[in-house]
C-alpha cells in the first residue's frame, strides 16, 4: 500500500468529533474518493519519483478566472517547514507574509476549492482573498474548513479556526452597503491532498449564494499595489519639486 493509502487510513482512526456534514467532513469524504482511484495514485507516484517537474497549479487551472472582478486573488507558499507538527499548525498571518500570487480564481459553486492531490502542495499554505461588496445592510452567516487546518481575517481581523477532525470555523460576516470587506481565507496541507470550502450555513450556497446584493472583487497582486504607490509618489514628488523650483524661479 502507498504512503498516501496508509495515512488516509491513519487519518480516518482519528477521533471526529465534528458534525458528520461539516465542511471538514465532507472535505475528506472527497478527497477520500478521489484519491482511491488506481490510476491517481500511479500518477502520483509517477510524479513523484520524477519529481516536481510539472508545477502548473490546479487551483488555477481549475478556477482560474483571468480577472479581479468577481473573483479570488489566490496564493501560495510552499516549503513552510511545518510538516511535523502539521496536527496542530494554523497558518496565521504573519506566517504568510511571502506567499506568491498566483492568479485570480472563480467561486465554486458548492464554495470548496479542491479536492487537490498534488505532491508539491505537500507542507503549503494557500490564501483566498477578496472584497467583498454588498448594496444593502446585512450579516452573513458563514461557516468554513478543509484538509488540513484553516484561519480567516476580515479587514485583518482574526476570526475562527478550522481543524481537519475536531471542528469547522465559523463567523459572521457584516456588511455596510456600498463599504468594501476585505475577506481572507487561509489553509495549511502536510501532508497528501487539501482542499477549502467556505459555505453559508445550509450548505448550498457558496459566499455569494446567488444574491445579487453580494458582489466580489478581488486584490491586486501586492507588486502591483507597491509599483503603483511608488509611482504615485515618484510623481507626487516631482510635482513638489517641480512647483518649488518654479517658485525659486520666479523670485530670481
Amino acid at each position: 500500500m502507498t504512503g498516501i493509502g496508509l495515512l488516509r487510513i491513519a487519518r480516518s482512526s482519528q477521533a471526529n468529533t465534528e458534525a458528520p456534514e461539516s465542511l471538514p467532513h465532507r472535505i475528506r469524504v472527497a478527497l477520500t474518493r478521489f484519491g482511491s482511484s488506481p490510476i491517481l495514485l500511479a500518477a502520483l507516484a509517477l510524479l513523484g519519483a520524477a519529481g516536481n517537474i510539472m508545477r502548473a497549479d490546479v487551483i488555477t487551472n481549475t478556477y482560474g478566472s483571468g480577472t479581479n472582478v468577481m473573483s479570488w486573488a489566490y496564493y501560495n507558499l510552499l516549503h513552510v517547514g511545518k510538516m511535523g507538527t502539521y496536527w496542530t499548525y494554523y497558518p496565521f498571518q504573519p506566517d504568510y507574509n511571502n506567499a506568491v500570487f498566483q492568479g485570480y480564481v472563480s467561486t465554486p459553486a458548492d464554495g470548496i476549492w479542491g479536492p487537490v492531490y498534488d505532491p508539491a502542495d505537500d507542507d503549503a499554505i494557500f490564501v483566498f482573498r477578496t472584497n467583498v461588496l454588498s448594496s444593502v445592510d446585512q450579516t452573513i452567516s458563514l461557516t468554513f474548513g478543509g484538509d488540513d487546518n484553516a484561519t480567516a481575517y476580515v479587514n485583518g481581523v482574526f476570526q475562527d479556526y478550522s481543524h481537519i477532525f475536531t471542528k469547522g470555523g465559523h463567523f459572521d460576516l457584516s456588511l455596510k452597503a456600498g463599504v468594501p470587506v476585505f475577506l481572507e481565507m487561509a489553509m495549511y496541507n502536510g501532508p497528501d491532498g487539501w482542499g477549502l470550502g467556505l459555505n453559508q450555513p445550509d450548505g448550498k450556497k457558496n459566499l455569494l449564494g446567488n444574491d445579487s446584493t453580494i458582489t466580489i472583487d478581488a486584490v491586486p497582486e501586492p507588486a502591483g499595489i507597491f509599483l503603483m504607490a511608488a509611482v504615485l509618489g515618484g510623481c507626487a514628488a516631482f510635482a513638489y519639486r517641480r512647483r518649488g523650483l518654479t517658485r525659486s524661479a520666479g523670485r530670481l
